[in-house]
């Protein structure tokens, strides 16, 4: 299964290296960009998250998705390492019990422990702090219109943003920006990733495998008939 058959509708072109902002803001997702290599940032996402698989290249490759796994990847010509991790949710956990099995306290505990796989800005704050880098936690919703981010550096939380529904600011601290915004928060980020020379490609796990219910044990096959990609690693717990 082609990787880019979704990203055709966004009307790409070969020309993605130089491309740089946020491709779009229609979709739920969250990413973790770290100014390092593809191979050291997946060590040291390898060691952080005490993996058990670490693939090296897996375009054409097969791999078998676990209850939480990750994508660690460059664009050709960026700078940039991009993580993005499964979505696991209470789905996994249903889809093995009985519909009479299952009670409020049982799921309660379910979605704690999902909570605690999924990608978060600890991992971005531990990748920044062992690599000695720049780091960046990114999350955004289209379905509550909300977006946010955290930017480390060294292990050091240098600017935190995160809006409430309908892009509205909620919090807002700097140590690299004057402490002011004056325009939406939609451009304020793509002006963000401009500057920091990201590219946000907008395209969660999902996307990646190409169904959204996709599930542990699961194996597939990506590739980059495009070859926009320098390397992707699949790292899995």
């Amino acid at each position: 299964m082609s990787l880019w058959q979704n990203v055709k509708k966004k009307k790409m072109t070969s020309l993605l290296s130089g491309k740089r902002g946020v491709g779009s803001f229609e979709y739920n997702g969250s990413t973790i960009f770290v100014k390092e290599h593809v191979e050291a940032v997946s060590h040291s996402l390898s060691n952080k998250r005490h993996a058990n698989c670490w693939q090296k290249n897996v375009i054409c490759q097969e791999i078998e998705l676990t209850e939480q796994c990750f994508f660690v990847f460059r664009f050709k010509g960026h700078s940039w390492t991009n993580v993005i991790a499964r979505d696991p949710s209470g789905l996994d956990f249903v889809t093995t019990k009985e519909t009479n099995q299952i009670n409020e306290e049982i799921l309660k505990q379910e979605m704690e422990k999902v909570y605690s796989l999924c990608l978060n800005e600890e991992d971005a704050y531990l990748l920044s702090m062992d690599l000695k880098t720049r780091t960046i936690f990114y999350g955004v919703s289209d379905t509550i219109l909300a977006l946010g981010y955290r930017i480390y550096e060294n292990g050091e939380l240098l600017e935190k943003f995160e809006t409430d529904e309908g892009y509205e600011i909620l919090e807002w601290e700097s140590n690299i920006h004057d402490d002011r915004i004056d325009i939406k928060a939609e451009e304020w980020v793509d002006q963000l990733f401009r500057q920091q020379d990201i590219f946000e490609p907008s395209i969660n796990f999902r996307r990646w495998v190409g169904y959204a219910m996709h599930k542990p044990g699961d194996k597939i096959t990506l590739s980059d008939p495009k070859g926009y990609l320098e390397r992707v690693d699949f790292v899995a717990l």
